[in-house]
């Protein structure tokens, strides 16, 4: 459903009230005077891939914050895509939400991110789970899961820069 529409973007309801622009995700109705889609050049055709940003989730509000930064960062430079977070259990949207929504948008090819630093029970069977029932339900969606970003050796050394910039 749009609610209307930011610069030459939509704006539309994605729970509760709440609305997102459909071109930087910014949220709710206070945000729409910064939305970033009024700066940003139009997107001439909707985006056919997107970008989920799989995160385990918390009751605190504040862990998300370091996500969400990392949601930013990959909307700057994948402008052709539509990124979003999703969550494994705890925090919304769930990935399958997400899987949804971008199959009622047209979307064809999804590629899933585990913010993961290892591969335990989580990405080897709940992410494998979860994205076989999304396969067999969007069987005309490509479905394709990333490393867990912690198995990245670009990932590994700046770990290990930041553990070393600490003493």
């Amino acid at each position: 459903m749009v609610h209307g529409v930011c610069g030459d973007f939509e704006w539309r309801i994605v729970a509760l009230g709440e609305i997102v622009c459909v071109w930087c995700r910014m949220r709710s109705l206070k945000d729409k005077d910064q939305c970033k889609g009024k700066t940003m050049p139009t997107q001439t055709t909707p985006p056919t891939r997107a970008i989920i940003l799989f995160a385990h989730g918390s009751s605190s509000a504040t862990w998300r914050e370091p996500f969400d930064a990392i949601a930013e960062q990959v909307r700057a430079q994948a402008h052709d895509a539509r990124v979003e977070l999703a969550f494994l259990e705890i925090m919304s949207p769930k990935v399958n939400e997400v899987v949804r929504d971008c199959a009622e948008q047209g979307i064809r090819h999804i590629r899933i991110v585990p913010l993961f630093f290892g591969v335990g029970k989580h990405i080897a069977e709940d992410l494998q789970d979860l994205v076989e029932a999304m396969r067999n339900e969007f069987a005309e969606i490509q479905i394709e899961i990333a490393s867990a970003v912690g198995q990245s050796e670009y990932v590994q050394e700046a770990m290990a820069r930041h553990a070393v910039g600490e003493f």
